[in-house]
């Protein structure tokens, strides 16, 4: 027997199926609906009594008598070697090659009657099956009617099957199924074998057809089915399809066998390897069906099932995906929780706990409500450890599952318990109402250790709604108003917006086995957190990256390590390049799920509500229900879907039609499209042949010649382009699925735009070669004018360039006299500052050697300690000129090297540490995680930079206030900022900031003194490193000062 498979799965689960249904308000023509084709061209064609529609999956075009068809009653459909199509109706056969249709009325060159079937050969001829006039085969040449043999009086063939070059089976109405040899000269013979005779022999035969290995199947009216394995063996009937009209077959595999039962639905058989029958399953309006009358099946190369029914047909994309409720509560719909164990899937709705059953055979679904011990609360949890113990939380607190009840655990609290987890050594942790627990269990299942944490006075709530441990010990949980937060050495510490959380209502998260967090709030969507020691790295991806929304439930991860997330909307499923690397986060979603294309419902439940059990199958616990996929499936890659430029109209005139989908066709595929002069707008109409999820499909397009990229993508299935102007252009068109990659096929259709005469080659170098030669005559009359104004120009200029001499020199001489001016205030200035450093050298030596003695009265101490700052403010207010000048005279030089950026904030701040604490005030610095952020630069001048601007802050801070600097790391560089809490700058101090020897209406708060060169050095020095420094302030609200500074040897 086959390993479980969802068709094990009893009628009374409430199994629901992704139909899609179509009728006429999406275009067909009528109903029932009696064949379908999927042609070499990839196009789908669809049946019915009111005429033929041909479709791409999106859209339907009708095609009837006023189109040429023979009749609107269509009975089947075939295609033979050259692509065409044949279309078998109640009153003949019209075949169709992709531009018109040519006719064959019965009783002529076909037989009498209704054409129940086409069928064609391995040699390519057609063998038409007619309700009065027995058989006939086109053999590339010519039709040929065949009587079927045996004195059949009635001549009724309702279906053939070639077997082989010369055998075939026929399907009669009053005679079962016959066997036929056809000879070398074109007669038929009977060979019908004992076992056939038996086989509808009361029964009309509705359809005989061979499935992909190669068995044989027989639908009957009032018979059922019979089939056998191979040619050689017997027919074996269905007795649980005995007395049912059949009227097709269709195969989803060699061992999934679908049936059309009319008035009963859809019956799906499987069977085993020797063909036992194992299971059988039944489709109807109960799980998705549209109809209970179904015509035809037919299962296409994409294995796309569609059942043509009385009022139109149904179309299931994937037996993969399925949706049910809990059999016996079927109005418990919420599933709150689901856990895996060994043998199946534990699954939680409102008071109700289910056990389904996935061994082999099985079909065990337990559920266990409040008379098995199960609190009647509501949103219960359930948790299965590695042991293979199941836990049950709830507001009355955690329960132990001994089959066949559930069993309060003594020693714990009965708070509300949210979710659960165990460590590998059974150390179990709960988020609760009231905090995070851990306990451990001994082996009568009593408590035999607790504990319990909760966040310090002041954080908003200990409500927590997920627990996950990480491989560093700490243990991570979860709450929807107060962020995430983590134990580590027994204490409970908090991330919430302030630490940098993007959201702090969190609903799930999870932990990567390399210790990453990921997190999924209502607000943003997807949060990553990477720690990197006791600081943490945030990043987000949201809807604007892909997500399909931001209203995030649950998070899990894949078994390839992929992420699932679900959210109000469904599923998705993401991929991320590097997923643990803080410097990367480089993710797209690569499927999707929703109610559109398989999911039970949009809302999927909060935390534990995705899970894969041990055969790899993706259980999801919705707001509507529980729906499980198997999950390789949902890994496989989405096929490109071939593209299709339909029509091109010019001015709202059609240009083109594509053959098949549109059969007035005006030009061939692939002939370039030539439009008369004059054409300046082009609309392009195009298509993708997708029938799994037609209104997903995205587009790319571009039209050579004149763009240059592809297009961003659209759902769009047309684009216009106007004032276009003559030239050789290709419309080009590529297709795929959202979440799939972009096939090798692009369809193309060049496009030439004739000029008017005036506009062609010719005509312009002809009307070139005739302007140039007027413009040569005119040339020589203006050049003997020229020639005179020249004359008279040189004299002109003789004498204003002597002029310009003159003046020349003087300027020179202006030049030089400045020259040495500045040389000489260089100079007096250089040794002014010589002669007066050495004194105050030594007037500071001296000031200090008397402080420095203990039995100096207090006044000769403090007016020491006076003589002493004047010189030392003297030197610096020197140097600080020194520097301006060497800045002027451009003999400042950088001295440029690579260092750490931090390292100087740091000495910086902690040598301003003092004048700081002298005033109360608080020096705050913030750097952003990572040991090393390389710079290459003048360590020297960015360090008096930093002095400049830090001992500014502190001078204009009254005293108790805050002081902060900080390095942010950007694109280009890096941002050092400094915030003071001053008396900040009005407008008119901004616009004089830099100036020299400005002094500005704000004052040290403590009497300190100010030059006003400090500012105006700082500027230079970060200019001369190409830097920029910037200020935001308002009078009084403080100032923040920003140095942005690049980094490397690439920005010098």
């Amino acid at each position: 027997m086959t390993a479980f498979s969802f068709s094990c799965l009893p009628d009374s689960l409430g199994q629901h199926y992704p139909f899609v249904h179509y009728n006429q308000d999406h275009g067909l023509p009528g109903s029932p609906v009696t064949a379908f084709l999927r042609d070499s061209r990839q196009y789908m064609w669809v049946a019915n009594y009111n005429g033929l529609s041909i479709t791409d999956g999106f859209r339907f075009r009708v095609l009837t008598t006023t189109d040429g068809l023979i009749a609107n009653s269509i009975r089947c459909l075939e295609e033979d070697n050259h692509g065409q199509i044949w279309i078998g109706t109640d009153s003949g056969i019209s075949i169709f090659d992709g531009f018109r249709f040519k006719n064959y009325p019965s009783g002529e060159q076909i037989g009498a009657g209704i054409v129940w079937e086409i069928s064609r050969a391995q040699d390519g001829s057609m063998w038409i099956a007619t309700s009065e006039g027995g058989l006939t085969v086109f053999d590339g040449t010519q039709f040929i009617r065949h009587s079927l043999p045996g004195g059949l009086s009635d001549q009724s063939v309702l279906s053939v099957l070639p077997l082989t070059k010369d055998t075939l089976l026929v399907g009669t109405r009053n005679h079962g199924v016959k066997k036929l040899a056809v000879a070398r000269d074109g007669t038929v013979h009977d060979i019908t074998t004992p076992d056939l005779t038996a086989i509808g022999k009361q029964h009309l035969i509705k359809k005989i057809r061979r499935d992909p290995t190669g068995n044989i199947w027989v639908a009957t009216r009032g018979g059922g089915v019979f089939f056998k394995r191979n040619q050689s063996g017997r027919f074996n009937s269905a007795p649980i399809l005995a007395g049912h009209d059949v009227y097709d077959l269709a195969f989803l595999s060699d061992r999934l066998v679908s049936c059309a039962i009319f008035g009963d639905g859809i019956i799906l058989l499987r069977f085993d390897d020797d063909f036992n029958l194992v299971t059988e399953e039944k489709w109807s309006v109960d799980n998705g069906l549209a109809n209970e009358k179904p015509w035809s099946l037919y299962v296409d190369p994409d294995s796309i099932l569609y059942i043509g029914h009385l009022t139109g047909f149904s179309k299931l994309t994937t037996r993969q995906i399925r949706h049910f409720s809990i059999p016996g509560f079927e109005n418990e719909k919420t599933i709150f929780s689901l856990s895996p164990d060994s043998s199946g899937v534990w699954a939680v709705t409102n008071k109700v706990v289910t056990h389904i059953s996935l061994t082999e055979g099985t079909r065990n679904f337990k559920s266990y409500s409040e008379s098995a011990g199960v609190p009647a609360t509501e949103k219960l949890v359930i948790y299965t450890d590695p042991t293979g113990r199941t836990l049950l939380g709830s507001s009355r607190g955690i329960h132990l599952f001994k089959y066949p009840r559930f069993h309060a655990v003594e020693g714990l609290p009965a708070a509300n318990v949210i979710d659960l987890v165990a460590t590998p050594d059974l150390t179990y942790w709960a988020a609760t109402g009231q905090g995070l627990w851990t306990f451990r269990l001994d082996r009568t299942g009593k408590a035999s250790y607790f504990e319990e944490y909760r966040l310090n006075a002041g954080v908003s709530s200990n409500t927590f709604y997920s627990v996950a441990p990480g491989p560093d010990g700490r243990i991570w949980t979860c709450s929807p108003s107060s962020g995430i937060s983590f134990l580590k050495n027994g204490r409970l510490s908090n991330l919430s917006k302030k630490d940098g959380l993007p959201d702090q209502s969190i609903w799930d998260l999870t932990v990567s086995k390399n210790g990453t967090i990921w997190a999924v709030s209502n607000s943003v969507g997807l949060i990553r957190i990477i720690p990197d020691g006791d600081s943490f790295q945030y990043s987000v991806f949201s809807v604007k990256d892909g997500l399909s929304s931001g209203f995030c439930t649950s998070v899990q991860f894949g078994p390839d390590s992929s992420l699932i997330v679900g959210h109000n909307t469904g599923l998705d499923i993401l991929r991320f390049q590097a997923p643990d690397d803080p410097t990367r986060f480089n993710g797209r979603v690569v499927r999707r799920l929703n109610r559109q294309n398989g999911l039970g419902g949009n809302e999927v439940t909060t935390g534990s509500s995705i899970i894969l059990d041990f055969l790899q199958r993706l259980w999801i616990g919705l707001v509507d229900g529980l729906t499980v996929a198997d999950w390789q499936i949902l890994q496989t890659p989405l096929a490109p879907f071939r593209p299709v430029i339909t029509r091109i109209f010019s001015h709202s005139e059609p240009v083109y039609h594509e053959r098949f989908f549109h059969p007035d066709t005006l030009t061939e595929s692939g002939v370039p499209v030539q439009l008369p002069p004059g054409t300046s707008n082009l609309r392009f109409e195009f298509t993708a042949l997708n029938f799994r999820a037609p209104e997903a499909t995205v587009f790319s397009y571009r039209l050579s010649g004149l763009d240059e990229t592809w297009s961003p993508l659209s759902h769009s299935r047309e684009k216009e382009y106007t004032n276009l102007s003559p030239g050789t252009y290709q419309f080009e068109l590529r297709a795929k699925h959202p979440d799939g990659d972009w096939g090798e096929t692009v369809h193309s259709v060049p496009v030439i735009i004739l000029p008017f005469f005036w506009q062609t080659w010719w005509f312009i170098t002809l009307s070139a070669l005739f302007f140039s030669g007027g413009l040569t005559g005119w040339i020589f009359l203006r050049v003997g004018r020229i020639e005179k104004q020249k004359q008279m120009l040189e004299a002109e200029v003789g004498k204003r360039t002597n002029d310009l001499e003159r003046y020349a020199q003087e300027v020179e001489s202006a030049n030089q006299a400045l020259f040495d001016l500045s040389r000489q205030k260089s100079q007096l200035l250089s040794i002014a500052a010589h002669d007066l450093r050495n004194p105050l050298t030594a007037i500071t030596t001296t000031a200090e050697m008397i402080i420095a003695r203990s039995d100096q009265p207090e006044s000769v101490i403090q007016r020491a300690e006076f003589i002493r700052s004047a010189s030392i403010r003297m030197v610096q207010t020197i140097n600080s000129l020194l520097d301006l000048t060497a800045i002027e005279d451009g003999k400042m030089e950088l001295t440029k090297s690579e260092f750490n950026l931090p390292d100087v904030l740091r000495f910086v701040t902690e040598a301003n540490h003092i004048m700081a604490e002298k005033k109360q005030i608080s020096v705050r610095l913030h750097l952003p995680a990572g040991s090393r952020l390389p710079v290459f630069a003048d360590e020297a001048k960015i360090q008096l930079v930093l002095e400049n601007l830090l001992s500014n802050a502190i001078k204009f801070s009254p005293s108790g206030s805050m002081v902060e600097l900080g390095l942010n790391r950007v694109e280009t560089g890096y941002q050092i900022w400094i915030r003071d809490e001053g008396p900040g700058f009005s407008e008119d101090d901004q616009k004089r900031l830099f100036g020299r020897f400005e002094k500005l209406s704000a004052r040290p708060t403590a009497g300190e003194h100010s030059s006003g060169l400090g500012l105006s050095i700082s500027a230079e020095l970060i200019r001369m490193h190409n830097g920029i420094i910037t200020l935001e302030s308002k009078p009084g609200e403080g100032a923040c000062f920003t140095i942005s500074l690049p980094f490397g040897k690439q920005f010098f």
